[in-house]
Formats: C-alpha cells, structure tokens, sequence
C-alpha cells in the first residue's frame, strides 16, 4: 500500500489551504481539491498518478477466408472505446458477414460499459445469424468475465487457427 503525504501549503487564507501532495516520490504544489471529499480526492490522486487518462481502443480489421478479424488493442471501457467495438460490429453485421472473431489480447481490461457492449454486440450479431467468437483473452479480462458468470456462454479459443477451424465445423 502506498504512503500519502499531505503537507499544508505556505497559504492559509483560507479553511481549507492548498496542498502539496506527494504519491510516491512524485510531488504536485498546490493541489487544491474541491472539496476534501475523500471520493474525490482518491479520484485526483490516480488522475495525479496517471491513471485518469484513458488509453483509447484500437481496432484492426484483416480477413482470414470469409471470417472477420477484429484486432482490439487498449481498454474495453466506457466511451470511444465501447463505441469503437459497436462501430465495426455493426459495420460488419451490415456488411452481411456471417463470421467475426474478436481478438482480445491485447485488450487490457474491460469494465461494466465494455462487458455490456461486448454482450450487445453478440445478441445484435445472433439476430442476423452472424457467429461472435472470441480469441485469446488475457488474464484480467478473463477474470471480470468469470466473475460476472459470462465465461461459460461464450464462445473463448486460445489459438487463431482453431478458433478458425470452429466455424467450419
């Protein structure tokens, strides 16, 4: 567990000063929350720290045969990320392709926004009889699917060419 350090400002023209917050060696003057709700300031710590920026979704599509590759590289999360799967779905669904296979190892994690669109998209796809696989999911994602008891309903290979090999048959 990290160790915060809160030192008062120089200031005290007011009840609440500035702060200088220390995360870990890195040190911002003057950090001033709105207000020292402790939801908050844990909120502006991680955006401190980095972690409020959000890496964005990339996607790539290749074709192997008549099954639609979608690469996913990033975080499966609320925002452009969950519109950016949404948009290729949907574009291949219209496209009247009949096999997509969602490549998710490089997708790094994935949040209820991201879980719903990923479901969205599956129901979408069986409505016009397009066939939804997943390909290599790593460990996290692996982890929040099991957890929300969404692994066992869906279609999970760890190899390209057997998961390829499953929509002949």
């Amino acid at each position: 567990m990290e160790a915060l350090i809160f030192i008062s400002s120089r200031s005290l023209r007011s009840f609440f000063p500035p702060l200088r917050l220390c995360v870990n060696q890195l040190c911002c003057d003057d950090f001033e929350p709105a207000c020292y709700n402790p939801a908050r300031l844990r909120f502006e710590i991680a955006k401190f720290r980095g972690f409020g920026k959000r890496k964005s979704m990339r996607t790539e599509l290749r074709a192997e045969g008549d099954v639609a590759i979608v690469d996913l590289r990033g975080r499966l999360v609320a925002g452009e990320a969950v519109d950016s799967l949404h948009t290729v779905v949907n574009q291949l669904v219209a496209e009247d392709c009949k096999k997509i296979l969602l490549n998710l190892s490089e997708v790094d994690w994935i949040d209820s926004s991201g879980i719903g669109e990923l479901v969205g998209s599956i129901k979408l796809a069986e409505r016009f009889s397009v066939v939804i696989k997943l390909l290599r999911i790593g460990d996290r994602v692996r982890h929040v699917l099991s957890i929300s008891k969404l692994l066992p309903v869906l279609d999970v290979y760890e190899d390209e060419q057997e998961a390829l090999a499953s929509f002949e048959s």
